[in-house]
């Protein structure tokens, strides 16, 4: 064990100041930590407002994830928030539970569920601090070791478990407000990168739609032409709907089931999580499960495209191109390998998939008994009429173009995981007092 360093000493929660103390939760609250209403109680009054799971992130409250209170349900007027209230999540997945966000007084009467519990800090507490530790990775790991529960997708944290939690904690609230302050700008500069990824995606699914249906057509490509109506919808005279099962050079097939044994090493295959609203995802590619040598019959080619086949109602038929990185990258029976013949341009193929007219189309066709798995089969992939302009060259056309802005969503979304990584660097040192503000 490496010796403490001057200054510093060692505690239950680490290595801090000699002039910090730990404090555990429950010596912090003005209130008593409570969980939150359950629906008992008839004629609520309207106007009233809830929380859903979705309002608490790992980056701490999300608007969107407020909600009308469910009529009916008058008990709510016992747990309406006030400014500044932390909300926990007390009962979510194994990877989400203890996830925490401050209500920030909009809407004005809302409350919080019995999923979750409000904690209401004294004043010598600064409640933004507090979410600090809370979401910090020394937060994040005490409270998921904390959670229990018989079922592998849902567990809990209970009210012992959140008073409990031992807080590192400065000799002054002016320290806790100045780390709070700095990890604020921190949250601005993220806030600023996501609020521009948005705009950008807002427009390039404008362009999705106007040039994916031939209402916009680029530079040296049918002047003068004019428009028909089609099953697909209104497009140029000189374009055509083709089915997908007439532009593939192989049969569309699912990917493999672990059946084999003696697999060789160094094979890999995708996860869902590959497949993105945005295309692929490289870090869904994951190393093959060993034993599985019918790996070796669905090895992807550069170029393949890979649709979601089953999944989340919001996520079946999500899909992506194989940039053949790494080699020997197979495709599990959850998805279906697409191989286009040479006058279909993957990535316009792609676009198409992932179009607002391709997502309602393979949502719409998908089907299932359960309302968090569905299904869609090899017939409604074969089935998928495309919108095709009259050469490949235009084609590839809009497919650069697009590329082009996912190159540029591409470079954001890098330029938005450093900061999130600066700023879960910065968590570390200070709130740990490694770096001391004041």
């Amino acid at each position: 064990m490496s010796a403490v360093q001057p200054g510093y000493k060692m505690t239950e929660v680490g290595v801090i100041p000699e002039d910090w103390g730990v404090e555990y939760l429950d010596n912090l609250v003005s209130l008593p930590i409570q969980n939150g209403f359950s629906p008992t109680c008839p004629d609520a009054p309207t106007g009233l407002w809830t929380l859903s799971l979705s309002a608490l992130t790992y980056n701490g409250f999300d608007a969107g994830g407020i909600k009308p209170a469910p009529l009916g349900t008058r008990k709510v007027l016992e747990f309406l928030l006030e400014p500044k209230d932390i909300v926990i999540s007390r009962s979510n997945t194994p990877e989400r539970v203890g996830l925490a966000g401050i209500y920030n007084g909009v809407p004005r009467n809302c409350s919080y569920p019995d999923l979750m519990m409000r904690i209401r800090c004294k004043s010598k507490l600064n409640p933004k601090y507090l979410l600090s530790q809370i979401l910090s990775k020394y937060g994040r790991k005490y409270f998921i070791d904390s959670a229990q529960g018989s079922s592998s997708s849902m567990v809990k944290i209970d009210k012992h478990v959140v008073n409990s939690f031992p807080l590192p904690l400065p000799p002054t609230k002016a320290e806790q407000e100045a780390i709070a302050e700095a990890l604020s700008d921190a949250d601005a500069l993220i806030e600023s990168i996501e609020q521009v990824i948005a705009k950008k995606r807002l427009i390039k699914q404008g362009a999705m739609q106007e040039l994916l249906t031939g209402k916009r057509r680029l530079p040296g490509f049918g002047e003068g032409v004019g428009y028909r109506q089609t099953e697909v919808g209104v497009i140029p005279e000189d374009w055509k709907v083709e089915y997908l099962d007439n532009l593939v050079s192989l049969p569309i097939q699912n990917g493999f089931s672990p059946m084999c044994s003696d697999a060789p090493t160094g094979l890999w295959t995708l996860s869902l999580s590959a497949l993105t609203y945005d295309g692929f995802n490289k870090n869904g590619i994951k190393p093959a499960p060993l034993g599985v040598r019918k790996v070796l019959d669905f090895l992807l080619e550069p170029k393949d495209i890979i649709i979601s086949r089953s999944n989340t109602p919001e996520r079946v038929g999500l899909a992506g191109i194989y940039n053949g990185v790494p080699s020997d990258c197979s495709y599990p029976d959850l998805m279906m390998r697409i191989r286009c013949k040479a006058e279909l341009n993957p990535t316009y193929l792609l676009s198409q998939i992932l179009s607002k007219y391709g997502r309602k189309y393979f949502t719409d066709s998908a089907q299932g008994s359960s309302s968090s798995m569905v299904k869609i089969d090899k017939h409604v992939v074969n089935s998928f009429p495309i919108p095709l302009p009259p050469t490949k060259a235009e084609q590839e056309a809009i497919a650069h173009v697009l590329t082009d802005m996912d190159d540029e969503l591409d470079a954001l979304q890098e330029q938005l995981d450093k900061a999130r990584q600066l700023k879960q660097g910065m968590m570390h040192e200070l709130l740990t007092g490694r770096i001391r503000l004041v």
